[in-house]
C-alpha cells in the first residue's frame, strides 16, 4: 500500500502597480495575505427568530429617523449578520471579512494492492482532502429570493416561515422572500452561511481479479480464465450537503469565479465494469 499527502499555500507579495488589494465576487486578494480565501459577510450562524429581534437592532433618531441594521425589509427568518466594526449598521464597505479558505489544508491519496495466493488480486485507490470550505451556490441562489423561477427541492420545507428552532419549524435555510427583499443570498449578499466544510474521503476505484489457472482445465485448449470486476466512485464519506464535495467547480479563468464555487452540475457517475479474459494454449 502507499499513502501520500500534500499541501499548498500561495501568498500575495505585492501587486505590480499602486493596487493594494483586489476584491472579486467571493474572494479578496491582498498584499501580505494568502490567496484562495473567501471574502464576505460573517453570520452568527442562525436566523432572526422574531421581528422584535430585528427592531431592537434599528437606530431611532430624535427627529424620527430610522437607521436599519442591514435592510429595510429585514425580519424573522432572515440571516443574522455580524456588525464587524460595531457601528450598528451592516454594509459591504465596513463589514465584510475573511471567511476561511477554498484550499484544503492537506490533500492526497492512497492505494492498496492485496494478493491472495496466485488467484485473487484486489486493488483500490482512494483520495481525500481536509480543512477547506466550498460555496454551495444552489442554496445561496435560492435564498436570494423567489420570483417566477423554480426553486430547488432542497429548499422545500426547510426555509424559515416561523421562528427558527421552534417546535413547528426546524428551518435550516433563510426565508425565501419575494424578489430578494430579505437579501439573504446571491453573490451580492454572499455570506459564510452557505459555506460548508468540504472535507471528504473517497474510494475512486476498486479492482477485483480472480484467475483460474491451467490446473483447472487439464489437457484442454484453455490455459486460464481471468474474471475481473471494477467499480468507480463507489462511496464518498463527507458532511458536505451538495452533490459532490470534489467536483462541480465554477470556471477558474478569472478571479471573479472562485474555484471553490459549487454550481451543482451533474456529479461524478458511479460505474461498474465486468470482464472475462480467456487465454488459450
Amino acid at each position: 500500500y502507499h499513502v501520500n499527502a500534500a499541501t499548498n499555500s500561495t501568498w500575495i507579495d505585492k501587486f505590480n502597480n499602486s493596487t493594494k488589494e483586489y476584491i472579486s465576487t467571493y474572494t479578496k486578494l491582498e498584499a501580505g495575505q494568502k490567496s484562495g480565501q473567501w471574502w464576505g459577510y460573517q453570520t452568527y450562524n442562525r436566523l432572526f427568530g422574531s421581528a422584535e429581534e430585528v427592531i431592537a437592532l434599528k437606530q431611532f433618531g430624535s427627529n424620527g429617523s430610522i437607521t436599519n441594521y442591514r435592510v429595510a425589509h429585514e425580519t424573522a427568518g432572515d440571516l443574522y449578520i455580524k456588525d464587524q466594526n460595531g457601528d450598528g449598521v451592516v454594509n459591504a464597505t465596513n463589514d465584510k471579512t475573511y471567511l476561511g479558505s477554498q484550499i484544503p489544508k492537506v490533500y492526497g491519496g492512497m492505494g492498496l494492492q492485496l494478493y491472495i495466493g496466485n488467484s485473487l488480486n484486489i486493488g483500490a485507490n482512494f483520495s481525500y482532502a481536509l480543512g477547506h470550505k466550498r460555496l454551495w451556490m444552489m442554496a445561496c441562489n435560492d435564498a436570494s429570493g423567489a420570483s417566477v423561477d423554480n426553486q430547488s427541492n432542497k429548499m422545500a420545507g426547510m426555509s424559515a416561515v416561523v421562528p427558527q428552532n421552534s417546535p413547528y419549524n426546524p428551518a435550516t435555510f433563510p426565508a425565501i422572500t419575494p424578489y430578494g427583499d430579505g437579501q439573504n443570498g446571491g453573490s451580492v449578499n454572499f455570506s459564510d452561511y452557505f459555506l460548508y466544510d468540504a472535507s471528504y474521503f473517497r474510494l475512486n476505484t476498486i479492482n477485483v481479479n480472480y484467475r483460474l489457472g491451467k490446473q483447472y482445465f487439464g489437457n484442454s485448449i484453455v490455459d486460464n480464465i481471468e474474471f475481473s470486476l471494477q467499480a468507480g466512485n463507489l462511496f464518498t464519506i463527507t458532511k458536505y450537503p451538495g452533490f459532490d464535495p470534489q467536483g462541480n467547480f465554477a470556471a477558474s479563468t478569472s478571479l471573479t469565479a472562485a474555484m471553490g464555487v459549487d454550481n451543482s452540475y451533474y456529479p461524478s457517475a458511479r460505474t461498474f465494469t465486468a470482464g472475462v479474459k480467456i487465454t488459450f494454449r
